[in-house]
């Protein structure tokens, strides 16, 4: 057996390792969450300046027209592409100020072949070529922001038909969502 000093100084030795072993653990996995830090917000000073750039450009070329495609294409383009289309819409919005953040809610969906009744000028484009119908829906608490998107939407060279506008009056301050419907149209594919 040890003497009753060799033992006290074995477990004081030994709480101060373990003591000593906690304190290198926790500056080492502070140190590494530390790193991840850094590099996170040097990532998000990064994409916030990209942000800047890219607000900047769409400020810059906001009343640049885009493109006109041929004559005989102006109004109804010739190839479909649901990403094309979406992302297209997406732009228009961008250009009056609805931009996709958490707290507007924004959705656009595009759906084929929409239905419409006999004997009707749209029942006979229908026909003739591939209709797609999209939808749009943000929350706002300015209504001129949907009146001035239908506007926008009916300026463009492509053809967009307005189908529907709903929402309610809002309240001062009041946030209400808005929907939207037109109707596109595409050459059929061979």
């Amino acid at each position: 057996m040890l003497s009753k000093r060799l033992n006290d100084i074995i477990f004081a030795s030994i709480i101060m390792l373990v003591v000593i072993a906690v304190f290198i653990a926790r500056f080492f996995i502070l140190g590494l969450f530390d790193d991840r830090i850094e590099r996170i917000e040097e990532e998000n000073t990064r994409l916030e300046d990209q942000l800047a750039e890219n607000q900047q450009l769409i400020r810059d070329y906001r009343d640049e027209a885009l493109p006109s495609q041929a004559e005989l294409h102006r109004y109804i383009p010739s190839s479909y592409a649901e990403d094309r289309l979406l992302y297209y819409v997406y732009a228009q919005l961008e250009l009056n100020d609805i931009q996709d953040v958490a707290e507007r809610s924004l959705s656009v969906d595009i759906h084929d072949d929409p239905t419409y009744p006999e004997n009707t000028d749209f029942r006979t484009y229908a026909d003739q070529y591939d209709a797609k119908r999209v939808y749009i829906a943000f929350e706002t608490d300015d209504t001129s922001e949907a009146r001035d998107l239908v506007t926008h939407m009916q300026d463009l060279d492509q053809l967009f038909i307005l189908q529907n506008v709903r929402y309610d009056i809002p309240r001062s301050g009041e946030r209400v969502e808005v929907e939207i419907n037109f109707t596109t149209f595409y050459h059929p594919a061979d």
